[in-house]
């Protein structure tokens, strides 16, 4: 499935030091994301991904390597980045 930053969506979004901040316009709400969500969102504000290739961008930029529970990580924040409004399934 792939996933994308929510349709006609433009995100506020500012980073302090370990804290991202993202303004939703459409909803209204303002969310504080840990640094790999925001890393997710940012990453899906380039182009729409699916779960692997997002593991595939963010397992460098995390230091890791790509395995279920990276796979679990970044299922389980999509779904939970959609629960605010912030991406959504094409």
């Amino acid at each position: 499935m792939q996933w994308q930053i929510i349709n006609g969506s433009k995100l506020n979004a500012r980073c302090w030091n370990d804290e991202f901040v993202v303004y939703n316009p459409l909803s209204g709400d303002t969310h504080i994301l840990s640094r790999r969500a925001s890393d997710m969102l940012l990453a899906l504000q380039s182009s729409a991904s699916d779960v692997l290739s997002l593991a595939q961008v963010l397992s460098g930029r995390w230091c890791c390597e790509i395995d279920a529970a990276l796979l679990e990580e970044i299922e389980a924040a999509l779904f939970d980045m959609q629960a605010l409004s912030l991406v959504e399934p094409l």
